[in-house]
């Protein structure tokens, strides 16, 4: 389970839909070469873990869980015990990390602070104030997109919504993917799952209009 993906935020929502961009956002506008100055720092997020942001990159936490047969420590090289640390080739780091040990059975939850650079997966473009967030999905087909505001006291940072498909609304959703068919196309690619292409324009009315909402904010240390 992870504890923080600051960028990766639709995984924690419920959700009821996901919808993907076919291009960068905005569209049509060129992309930063790095983060804009006033955006530069480290933040305290709601659950009290830090982020930093630097020119070229952020760091934020995550955190990795695990459990196991002791007996995969002797028959695989994936993991090592020394000096009452494990060490597993899995995890993001080269530093041992505490476990326990009940009943023969290996469990771990840590937290490791990650690194990710702008790239051509993580590409950040302005748009009316806020600056967005597009990072390429798991199979590198399309892109999510994620609003950062900056504000005087740090940064906002605005999802996709979590949108119903059918006409009762779940309580935990924000609103029906329908009521957004008159801003934009609409492709449906499965079942919960659309594509859309918006310009500018469109773009900017679905902001309004409320299709992005508030995930979290990010307090400036």
């Amino acid at each position: 389970m992870t504890r923080l993906l600051l960028f990766s935020l639709i995984s924690i929502f419920c959700s009821c839909t996901t919808v993907y961009f076919q291009t960068t956002q905005p569209n049509g506008v060129d992309k930063l070469a790095a983060f804009p100055a006033e955006l530069h720092g480290t933040y305290l997020t709601n659950e009290g873990d830090t982020v930093t942001i630097n020119e070229n990159s952020y760091i934020y936490p995550e955190d990795f869980e695990d459990s196991f047969h002791i007996s995969e420590v002797d028959s695989s090289d994936q993991y090592k015990i020394e000096n009452g640390l494990l060490y597993n080739r899995n995890l993001p780091t080269e530093d041992g990390v505490k476990f326990e040990n009940q009943n023969d059975t290996i469990s771990y939850d840590v937290v490791i602070n990650l690194s990710k650079s702008l790239s051509d997966s993580i590409i950040i473009k302005p748009f009316r104030g806020y600056v967005i967030m597009n990072e390429i999905n798991d199979d590198g087909t399309y892109w999510n997109a994620y609003l950062l505001k900056p504000t005087k006291s740090g940064i906002t940072v605005y999802v996709v919504g979590d949108f119903d498909v059918e006409k009762k609304r779940s309580k935990r959703s924000d609103g029906l993917i329908t009521d957004f068919y008159k801003y934009t196309k609409f492709e449906q690619l499965d079942e919960r799952k659309f594509l859309i292409n918006p310009t500018p324009e469109e773009l900017k009315k679905l902001i309004k209009k409320g299709f992005f909402v508030e995930f979290m904010k990010l307090e400036k240390l």
